[in-house]
């Protein structure tokens, strides 16, 4: 997978006092090529350990955006506590050509370390470039990206 930069960013609480982190995560399709806004885009998030700052039980699920266009949102729950842990986020989407018509599933994975600490800044745009071409028989597994 990339590695991204590492990020320093402060929690955000909400009115019931549960602590969180925004990414904004912006796939990037090769040039020439555009997401295929037709077929939903899934993406999913794993913390590194059950222990740390991130409430690693609370990601392990599938999240679908129905007409991916752009940038999209991830809220990372935390569970208490200043400290690092590194994010992976998968991503299972769709691209189209924008000359020959071609549409071909496409995915790809980003791992995110992220260090939590009351003085960090907003994350900014967390950029994800996506390959051309799934893995060989279609879209790789999790252990893909091991």
């Amino acid at each position: 997978p990339v590695r991204a930069q590492p990020v320093r960013v402060a929690p955000q609480i909400d009115a019931q006092g549960n602590r969180s982190i925004t990414l904004t995560v912006a796939p990037e399709p090769p040039k020439g090529w555009k997401l295929n806004d037709l077929l939903p885009l899934k993406w999913e998030l794993e913390a590194s350990g059950d222990t740390g700052p991130v409430d690693a039980a609370a990601l392990r699920r599938v999240t679908t955006v129905s007409k991916p266009k752009g940038p999209f949102t991830v809220t990372v729950p935390l569970s208490g506590g200043d400290g690092t842990t590194e994010l992976l986020l998968i991503v299972e989407t769709g691209i189209c050509s924008l000359t020959e018509g071609e549409c071909r599933p496409s995915s790809a994975a980003i791992r995110i370390p992220v260090a939590i600490a009351d003085d960090g800044k907003p994350v900014g745009a967390v950029n994800l470039p996506l390959p051309r071409v799934a893995g060989a028989g279609g879209l790789p597994g999790r252990e893909f990206f091991r």
